[in-house]
């Protein structure tokens, strides 16, 4: 099962990303910060990191990914903000949603991220169970 670490520091990105992903069958994890992020990417590996490239602290997204991209080549950057600039500051590979986007924006980015699933050498498919969460219901499931 493909492990995706979601890292943003607004609480309510972080559970309305968890909410549309989590019927896909992928592992979550979450940070708020890219600190906490890095320690969590040591202890478990990671396939993606979808993290907001705009975070107040110590560190941007892209720094974030680019720490983490060094330790672990393989793993997948999707990128996420409401500022079209930063777009600017992608690496080769990496992709970039811009906020704010629809459920089903964010479920294909993630799934045709992790089309090469890389710890096993295997193509991932995700599972056959498709999201059936009704649009209606996110905002009030995500808070």
């Amino acid at each position: 099962m493909p492990r995706v670490l979601i890292v943003d520091d607004q609480e309510i990105i972080r559970k309305w990303v968890q909410v549309v992903l989590s019927g896909f069958g992928y592992e979550l994890l979450d940070a708020s910060r890219p600190a906490d992020a890095l320690t969590i990417a040591k202890e478990r590996p990671i396939d993606l990191l979808l993290s907001d490239c705009v975070m107040p602290g110590e560190m941007t997204g892209p720094q974030l990914a680019r720490h983490i991209a060094a330790a672990v080549p393989e793993v997948k950057i999707i990128l996420m903000s409401g500022r079209p600039e930063s777009a600017t500051h992608l690496d080769r590979g990496w992709r970039f949603l811009q906020k704010p986007f629809r459920p089903m924006d964010l479920a294909r980015a993630v799934q045709e991220a992790l089309t090469d699933y890389p710890r096993t050498g295997r193509r991932h498919h995700p599972p056959s169970q498709t999201w059936q969460t009704p649009l209606s219901e996110l905002g009030r499931r995500a808070t």
